[in-house]
């Protein structure tokens, strides 16, 4: 689909995933990774340039970060309807009271760079002894402000505690 050898692009996205790995000091699953490439929708392939690079390096990232793709595209839409994002954000700081700036998330979802978004939501989200600080309608707060659900957010938090210590 993306116009290259199949062999080189395995080598590519595999190596992709390894060197994501390294960046964020966690073991990733290789077939994990090639399974969720092949789940990704077809108007993010077109968004990515059909890049065999970009591609894995944006299910790296946001397995690397403990998120799935599927998740990640449906915070970019969270995060594109700005009047709503923008009062869960300040929502959110005036309950944690801590400033919380998603700006370089929603420049993220709006240029399609998932891989940035992912990122950015992890940055903003925090840890997860930050995430169990918190009461529930913190947490809440939280989640919605980055576009996800409670549940959502401290599955994504725990998967990362998980893949730090693999």
């Amino acid at each position: 689909a993306t116009g290259g050898d199949l062999e080189q692009n395995t080598k590519e996205l595999l190596a992709q995933a390894r060197l994501t790995g390294q960046k964020f000091g966690v073991a990733l699953n290789e077939k994990d990774v090639m399974k969720d490439i092949s789940k990704v929708s077809k108007a993010t392939t077109l968004s990515l340039g059909m890049s065999t690079k970009e591609l894995g390096k944006a299910v790296s990232t946001t397995k690397a970060l403990g998120m799935e793709m599927s998740q990640v595209e449906g915070i970019a839409n969270s995060l594109l309807d700005f009047e709503s994002s923008i009062e869960k954000e300040l929502e959110a700081e005036l309950l944690l009271g801590k400033d919380i700036n998603l700006e370089k998330a929603r420049t993220a979802a709006l240029n399609n760079d998932l891989a940035t978004l992912a990122e950015e939501i992890a940055k903003e989200a925090g840890s997860a002894a930050d995430f169990a600080a918190m009461n529930r309608i913190e947490q809440e707060a939280l989640a919605a402000a980055v576009g996800m659900g409670r549940d959502e957010l401290g599955q994504m938090l725990f998967t990362q505690e998980q893949l730090v210590g693999l």
